[in-house]
């Protein structure tokens, strides 16, 4: 069976092999980067992480930890 999305030219051969690459090592990151989000979600929810430039910058703040605590319900297939 030939693969329909295989490259037609060495450069696309080795443009492929280098997002696997890149894949890889994202993939190989994912505990520790899971690891990170977590503690910054359960830092900024526990106030560890403060916001001094007023209600707008928490307002930003906020959403960030929100879409961390998203990213990480994916992650680990939990619901938010």
């Amino acid at each position: 069976m030939v693969c329909s999305n295989a490259p037609k030219t060495r450069a696309g051969f080795l443009a492929r092999q280098a997002e696997d690459r890149a894949n890889a090592r994202l993939i190989a990151a994912t505990p520790e980067l899971l690891g990170a989000l977590v503690e910054f979600v359960e830092a900024f929810e526990s106030h560890k992480i403060t916001n001094t430039h007023g209600a707008r910058d928490f307002d930003f703040t906020g959403r960030i930890a929100a879409l961390a605590r998203a990213a990480i319900a994916k992650a680990t297939g939990s619901v938010l």
